[in-house]
Order: structure tokens, then C-alpha cells, then sequence
């Protein structure tokens, strides 16, 4: 399983790489669908990319009871849904909210806002958040943004479904949509700004000189990372309910 996600990731990666880095006349076969090469194998790794969230959570509810295992699929597929909707009003914007001030194509002219704590003569490698792009919205809105949209979701949701099933049976419901919605909304697309979208770790070659920066291909590390961060606390948060231990009473023998 993890094997097969982590290619997905690596894919996918492989697939945005190609698109932001490559010519003008490969986004216009992506925008006016002559040969739509690009724009065909990114949809194609994005729907299979679905596929890790959706895994997790069979492997997930394998072992439980029939009734159970209803109850928690039901419930992270609810708490993945969450997680779409709150990566599409805001965790989109903040993720690559400033992406445009690195990649400098007209497609991304709409994604050039990103808050920094430092002095703009620092530079524009020092980016902490993005700051535009809320829910996918605006005349600026391209075929690429769309691209980089779909690319990022799954792993928004893989983000927060794993936190969400080592809840199961801890926290109530209403946590695990919390959960999910700060998960897919705001932690995830932060760190992904950091590393991905532009931001100060994926910089700290240029403006620092270490190395090439911090190079995460295909984005598992960080979904992982944090994913695994933020299980912990909350497994800390909402430990496992004790059992009691219920005396039953002796029956005596039949006479």
C-alpha cells in the first residue's frame, strides 16, 4: 500500500514538475486541448492518487465488526469530504498563494500574494503562507491552477485521514470533523507552502545557501510527517477509553 503510494506521489510530482518547468506551448496543448498529453496524465495520476485515502480507510475497517466498520467508513469518508471542501475554500490559497512569485507564467498571475514576517528585500524565497487563490475563484483562474488543485487534494486527504483513523473510537465524531477541517485547511497546505508552494524550506538554497533547500519529491514526506505529528498529539490528547472490569456473579450448578 504504501509502496503504491509513494509512487503515486512521486508521479503526480513528476507530472506538476513537468508542467510548471516546461514551455508556453505545453500549457497551451494543456489550456485548448490539442494533444492534452499533460493535461491528460496529470487528471489520470490525480484520480489514482484518490485511490491512497480511500485504501488507508479499507485498511483501516478490515478488522472490525460489520457494524463497526460501517459506522468508520462512513465517518472518514465524511471527514475526507470535509477535508476537500475546507482544502478548496482556503487550504488551496494558502498552499500556493504565491506560487506565481517563483514560477513566473502568465497562468499563474492570480497566485502571487504570499506573507512573509521578513522585509520584501529579503527577497521572495521567505514566504510563510499564500494569500491568494481562496476557493479557486477569479477571472485569473487557469487550466494550471486546476492542474495544481487536483494534484494536491489526495494528499490533503490522506493528511487528514490518517489522524482521523487513529481517532476512531477516542474522540467523538464532531472531533474527527474538526480534525479534518484543520488538517485540510490550514496545517497541511502551510507546510506544503513551505516546501512546495514557494515558501522559506524549499528556499534555504538560494537565500541561505544550504544545499538545494529541503527537497521533498513528490510531497510524501510532509504528508506523512505531519500527518504522523498530528496523530500523535491528538492519540495524546484523547487517549483510549479504559475498560471496565465488570464482575459478573457466580451461577450455581443445577441441582
Amino acid at each position: 500500500m504504501f509502496v503504491i503510494s509513494g509512487l503515486l506521489f512521486s508521479f503526480t510530482s513528476a507530472a506538476a514538475a513537468d508542467v510548471l518547468q516546461s514551455g508556453p506551448n505545453s500549457t497551451a496543448q494543456l489550456t485548448s486541448g490539442n494533444l492534452v498529453l499533460p493535461g491528460y496524465w496529470y487528471l489520470l495520476m490525480a484520480a489514482l492518487a484518490l485511490l491512497v485515502p480511500a485504501g488507508l480507510i479499507l485498511i483501516s475497517v478490515a478488522g472490525l465488526e460489520p457494524q463497526r466498520a460501517w459506522d468508520a467508513a462512513l465517518g472518514s469518508l465524511a471527514a475526507i469530504s470535509v477535508t476537500g471542501i475546507a482544502y478548496w475554500a482556503v487550504g488551496f490559497g494558502l498552499q500556493f498563494g504565491g506560487i506565481g512569485l517563483v514560477y513566473t507564467r502568465p497562468e499563474l498571475l492570480l497566485l502571487v500574494w504570499e506573507w512573509s514576517p521578513f522585509s520584501p528585500d529579503w527577497g521572495v524565497g521567505w514566504g510563510m503562507a499564500g494569500l491568494s487563490g481562496w476557493f479557486l475563484s477569479g477571472a485569473g483562474v487557469s487550466s494550471l491552477v486546476y492542474a495544481l488543485f487536483l494534484a494536491h487534494l489526495p494528499w490533503a486527504m490522506t493528511a487528514a485521514t490518517l489522524p482521523v483513523l487513529a481517532l476512531r473510537g477516542r474522540a467523538p465524531a464532531t472531533a474527527s470533523a474538526i480534525v479534518a477541517l484543520l488538517v485540510g485547511g490550514i496545517l497541511y497546505p502551510l507546510a506544503g507552502n513551505w516546501v512546495q508552494g514557494g515558501g522559506w524550506l524549499a528556499s534555504l538554497g538560494s537565500n541561505v545557501n544550504l544545499g538545494h533547500g529541503l527537497v521533498d519529491f513528490g510531497g510524501a514526506g510532509t504528508v506523512y510527517l505531519l500527518a504522523g505529528a498530528f496523530g500523535l498529539a491528538a492519540l495524546v490528547v484523547w487517549p483510549a477509553p479504559r475498560r471496565r472490569n465488570v464482575d459478573f456473579a457466580e451461577e450455581m450448578p443445577p441441582t
